[in-house]
């Protein structure tokens, strides 16, 4: 009797050592990328001069919280609340959003690292993974840089579309909805990821078509604070278009997507049919892909899901217009989780996340800028910087594609993996 208490006790204080072992690795690592974070803080981007400022301002001099109504930007309702409340910190604007464009960024990284826990075949170093995931994720040069300089939100709402993973291979359904709905509620962009869910539905008939209402119900709740204020409900669902009229002289932004090759070769791009070509394309591609997945669903295991959100993304981003440099940031983090957990695909990962990096550079930097005009000048093209980018980026869209239709055809019934691990 007594051996056994003291064999507990032992493993008791083994357990607690490694817990105050693992805490110590993730504060430090945390510690160092908030100082890398640190260097970045005082910068002042377009976006913020020309958009965040002003509205904090705007909203500040109304009453706060009160001023909410007299908000007229892009920005979903849920973001704009928290604008509102920030402007009650003692601090400057700059300060304040980018603290909460940082926090974003670690709650993310917790959650990359919690969904490469959840995928991980090797269950004795799956510690190992998450801390690498972890340290990774907060060290991307276009997550620093999206939070600390440009003071963007994206890892925010990425972070809650991470979630929502972790809760589809938990089969915690109605949670996942959820998180998807808070994604929305930050970024309407989350409809990029949309078709996988749709896909998984049908393929995988695990939870119900009405709960993918609880999206809108969220949608709805989130912007609650900014409608009993005086926000118009109109502006839940209408910042997304509102967002793509405001760039309606351009085809793409600071996006290697197909719109610069076809500028290259001087298609009429005049023609807003070129737009509908695109969208219409995007939807078949789409479909088609979802009728692929529908015939082999039952090799949909866990690798294949990520696998098949990367595709969709990239395909999405790279045909559609109106993309800006942001808008595959979800893609580049998924690549980086299922570069690790599998350990495979690291060349177009890391071409995923270098790509977003130079373009964060073209419309952050004035340095790199001035380099990429006289690039684009020396080569008698206004765009072949971009092209020469374009064309790296549709190889890796085609081999995202050619890999996940080749990866769900060679493994034989592999559905079992879908089950909480």
């Amino acid at each position: 009797m007594t051996k056994e208490v003291n064999l507990k006790t032992k493993e008791k204080d083994n357990f607690d050592n490694e817990e105050i072992k693992l805490f110590l690795i993730y504060t430090i690592i945390g510690i160092i990328a908030l100082i890398a974070r640190l260097f970045f803080i005082s910068f002042e981007g377009n976006d913020y001069i020309l958009f965040l400022q002003p509205w904090f301002d705007k909203i500040k001099e109304n009453g706060g919280i009160l001023g909410i109504k007299s908000y007229d930007g892009d920005y979903e309702p849920l973001y704009v609340t928290i604008l509102a409340l920030l402007t009650y910190a003692p601090i400057s604007s700059l300060l304040s959003i980018k603290i909460v464009s940082i926090i974003g960024d670690y709650i993310l990284a917790f959650s990359c690292a919690q969904l490469v826990g959840i995928l991980a075949k090797d269950k004795k170093n799956v510690e190992k993974f998450k801390i690498i995931t972890f340290a990774i994720i907060l060290f991307l040069p276009n997550v620093v840089i999206n939070a600390s300089m440009w003071a963007q939100c994206d890892s925010i709402y990425t972070a809650f579309i991470i979630l929502a993973f972790c809760k589809l291979f938990e089969k915690k359904y109605n949670k996942m909805f959820v998180f998807l709905g808070i994604a929305f509620a930050f970024k309407l962009q989350t409809i990029l990821i949309l078709p996988l869910f749709v896909t998984l539905y049908f393929a995988k008939k695990d939870f119900h078509w009405y709960q993918f209402l609880i999206i809108p119900v969220m949608l709805v709740v989130c912007a609650l604070p900014a409608i009993c204020v005086g926000m118009p409900f109109s502006k839940i669902f209408t910042c997304f278009f509102t967002q793509v009229s405001e760039y309606s002289e351009y085809y793409v932004l600071n996006f290697p997507n197909i719109y610069n090759i076809l500028v290259l070769r001087n298609l009429p791009l005049e023609s807003k049919d070129i737009m509908k070509i695109g969208v219409v394309i995007t939807l078949f591609i789409d479909f088609l892909i979802f009728i692929f997945t529908l015939k082999n669903k039952e090799r949909l295991n866990n690798e294949n899901i990520i696998l098949l959100s990367i595709v969709f993304l990239t395909i999405e981003t790279f045909l559609l217009p109106k993309m800006h440099e942001r808008y595959l940031f979800v893609g580049e983090i998924l690549s980086v989780i299922y570069a690790i957990t599998y350990l495979k695909n690291f060349v177009p990962t890391i071409w995923l996340n270098f790509q977003a990096f130079i373009m964060y550079l073209i419309v952050l930097s004035y340095k790199f800028d001035k380099f990429y005009f006289q690039f684009n000048r020396r080569f008698k093209c206004k765009n072949s910087f971009l092209t020469i980018f374009s064309l790296i980026f549709a190889m890796v869209v085609l081999y995202y594609l050619i890999y996940y239709v080749c990866n769900l055809k060679k493994n034989k019934n592999l559905s079992k993996e879908w089950i909480k691990e």
